[in-house]
């Protein structure tokens, strides 16, 4: 978390946040099955107490990596969630690349770690990747992988994007990670759960084992992008304006007023102070929206000076100089 008085978070900070909570992540959980095989001494298959064992273990991961990250990187951790926010305009999409690198990153380096604590379980188990399971078409695999990251990708729009309250990021990491533990939960049997590709990628390029990779990319990034689109153009449609706008009413600044440029050229409905005095927010985008004036009034409250909030377009964060 940067310093009241230091600058917002610059470009390789932010990858390098990405790529410490993708691993936190990924970790987690593939090293997860992989000591749950281990404690049942070379038995097969994976019983209900696994099961959940494994789906807890992904929401833990994410929540905590979530808590670690989101003020640095905005804490995607996932290139099907990137590219979900870069489609409907919610994310730069020159960044795209360098966030998906920084995801798969961490997620090679989860794989190189299990590798290490598991190598016995390299081949059998992929090292914790994602496969169909037995008797599963790959088709129902895929539509699986589809769904549970649709709806993910709504609980994120919903926590992490509308919703930009102080703590913000600690909140929107449990509503996040709570589905996401329910999604490994019912999907294991199915597709293995990952909702992820780099989860799932990390793994079987470490392992050198790729049964069914395009499933993991194409039904995650699909459902990303569908979960997007439906939250943009039909879910959020009905939300309740904000108080101060429910007449119409908006307050534009003059030109020659810092932080009237920064309204016009951020999004950022309800700028957030932390006790810190660093202004911040889990994501931004451009817009010609106003800041209403009780926002600019509770600004001038604080430590930070108005004059100098800004927000870095390529991380959604928030900061003072």
């Amino acid at each position: 978390m940067n310093s009241p008085n230091s600058p917002v978070n610059p470009v390789p900070a932010t990858l390098a946040a990405e790529t410490a909570g993708t691993f936190m992540l990924t970790f987690a959980g593939t090293a997860t099955v992989l000591a749950a095989h281990q404690l049942q001494k070379g038995s097969t298959g994976i019983t209900a107490l696994d099961d959940l064992t494994i789906g807890a273990a992904f929401a833990f991961g994410l929540i905590a990596a979530v808590y670690a990250v989101a003020g640095l990187s905005g804490a995607h951790l996932n290139p099907a969630i990137t590219t979900g926010l870069a489609v409907v305009g919610r994310f730069p999409r020159r960044m795209v690349p360098g966030y998906v690198a920084a995801q798969m990153t961490g997620a090679l380096l989860a794989g190189l770690a299990n590798w290490v604590i598991f190598p016995h379980l390299r081949e059998p188990l992929i090292l914790g990747s994602t496969h169909p399971g037995p008797g599963i078409a790959w088709w129902t695999a895929g539509f699986t992988e589809f769904v549970i990251t649709l709806i993910l990708m709504v609980v994120v729009m919903a926590a992490a994007v509308r919703e930009r309250a102080p703590g913000g990021a600690a909140q929107a990491g449990v509503a996040i990670g709570l589905w996401v533990g329910a999604a490994v939960f019912l999907a294991l049997p199915v597709s293995g759960g990952s909702l992820n590709p780099a989860r799932t990628l990390g793994p079987d390029i470490v392992a050198m084992q790729f049964p069914y990779w395009w499933i993991y990319v194409a039904g995650p990034l699909l459902g990303g992008m569908a979960g997007a689109a439906l939250w943009e153009l039909v879910l959020n449609q009905g939300r309740q304006p904000a108080a101060g706008q429910a007449s119409g009413l908006s307050h534009r600044l003059p030109a020659n007023r810092p932080l009237g440029r920064v309204a016009r050229r951020f999004r950022s409905s309800e700028p957030r102070v932390n006790r810190t005095g660093l202004v911040w927010n889990l994501l931004c985008r451009p817009t010609r929206s106003a800041v209403e004036p009780a926002t600019i009034r509770r600004l001038a409250s604080t430590r930070v000076q108005v004059s100098t909030v800004r927000c870095n377009p390529d991380t959604g964060a928030y900061g003072s100089r």
